[in-house]
This record gives C-alpha cells, sequence and structure tokens, in this order.
C-alpha cells in the first residue's frame, strides 16, 4: 500500500507533481509531473525500494505517447542506459549504453521504424 503527496502550481488548483510513498518504509518510489493544465504527464520518475533511482520515462507534447526512458544502476543511480522512440511512442528510434565509471556513452544503436538495426556507433573512452 501505499501513499501519495501532490504539490499545485501558485493557482493553488492545478496540480504540479505528485509523490508516491511506500507506506512500510516511507521511502519515495515514485514522482509524476505535469503541465500547466495539471493533466498532461510530462515524465515520471521511479526508484528502487531503496530509495535510488530506477528510470524515469518522458512522454511527448501529447502526455501519452513515451519520448524516452533513462534507466540507472540500482547501486550508484548512475545512467546505464537511455532508450529514445520514434514519433509513435512505441517503436525504438535508438538505444544509447553508458559506462558506470566514466558516465560516458559506449554504444548507440539505431533502429527503422519496422524496428530493424539501421546502424550501431561503439564509442571509445579516454582511460
Amino acid at each position: 500500500m501505499n501513499y501519495q503527496k501532490t504539490f499545485y502550481y501558485d493557482d493553488g488548483k492545478t496540480i504540479y507533481a505528485i509523490e508516491e510513498y511506500d507506506l512500510k518504509t516511507g521511502k519515495r518510489i515514485k514522482e509524476t509531473y505535469y503541465d500547466d493544465d495539471g493533466k498532461t504527464k510530462r515524465f515520471f520518475i521511479e526508484y528502487y525500494s531503496d530509495g535510488k533511482l530506477n528510470k524515469s520515462t518522458w512522454f511527448r507534447e501529447d502526455g501519452k505517447k513515451i519520448d524516452s526512458i533513462t534507466e540507472y544502476d540500482p547501486q550508484t543511480s548512475k545512467i546505464t542506459k537511455k532508450t529514445w522512440f520514434h514519433k509513435d511512442g512505441k517503436t525504438i528510434n535508438c538505444i544509447t549504453e553508458y559506462d558506470l565509471e566514466k558516465e560516458a556513452p559506449i554504444k548507440e544503436t539505431y533502429y527503422n521504424s519496422d524496428g530493424t538495426i539501421k546502424e550501431e556507433k561503439n564509442f571509445f573512452i579516454n582511460i
């Protein structure tokens, strides 16, 4: 079971964000942020049960179609992978993988709209 905290824009009526917490641990498990209409989702952030970052999901202007998802390492909360989607919000456009130690991209894979691989790029990191 969870409980929520709701935050509002300056007008005191329009929802800015909703934070969800685990009732047992008191740890934040999710944050959802909204456009200034208070209804259209901009993005949400999910947390592991220990409170560290899990992933963030960003939406296109309609608040429904996914623009991108960023995933984080459960130990360090550093970015491990970013996935960008085509305009349909479902088909993957590009995946960028990251080196945890250097926090830098190590590989990018681009996809065609039919889901087949278009191109792969590998990045070399200076030590």
